[in-house]
């Protein structure tokens, strides 16, 4: 999560306190050693201002993966359900690659987290849910899966009726679950 961090400070120009304040991940003893040495790294470093640069230096293999999947996912037409920080994150990492994967994404749940809910509002739509947790585990995205099948069974539906005389290809949901 602190990598996270690192790339919301990095590419949305945020000041790393406000985001490790009251973040569970942290303890508040080392966050004052945390901030201190993120930002030696970035003045060392120097501002890319580049994604894919700024990207490389912070992410891991997890991040760049899942980031791998959502662009494919959003090229495909899917749907990607993301929930918590990493996932808001490389969600919103993709949304600045490509901006129409915006139409794609569903955030599941946020936490009231600074961090979060800043990604949330750089995404430009609410999470499905809001449950006051400061837990990611996926249980946002297992209690979503259902309603969002059913609304895509829905639209389905009205896609095929004659009424509205309207033969596209069918709205889908992709299967690979991502937190």
């Amino acid at each position: 999560e602190l990598a996270s961090l690192a790339l919301i400070g990095r590419l949305g120009h945020q000041t790393l306190e406000p985001l490790l304040k009251e973040h569970p991940a942290f303890r508040q003893s080392s966050q004052q050693k945390i901030i201190a040495s993120l930002q030696r790294c970035f003045e060392s470093e120097g501002c890319s201002q580049n994604v894919y640069e700024e990207f490389r230096r912070y992410a891991g293999f997890e991040m760049a993966t899942a980031l791998g999947a959502i662009l494919q996912a959003c090229e495909q037409k899917l749907c990607v359900i993301v929930e918590g920080l990493v996932g808001s994150l490389v969600a919103w990492i993709a949304s600045l690659l490509y901006p129409h994967a915006r139409d794609y994404i569903i955030i599941a749940q946020s936490c009231n987290f600074t961090a979060d809910q800043w990604l949330v509002k750089q995404l430009g739509f609410a999470p499905l849910n809001n449950f006051d947790s400061s837990i990611s585990d996926g249980s946002g995205i297992a209690l979503c899966f259902p309603m969002i099948q059913a609304a895509c069974s829905y639209l389905n539906e009205a896609l095929m009726t004659e009424n509205l005389g309207i033969k596209q290809s069918k709205v889908s949901l992709s299967p690979s679950l991502l937190h």
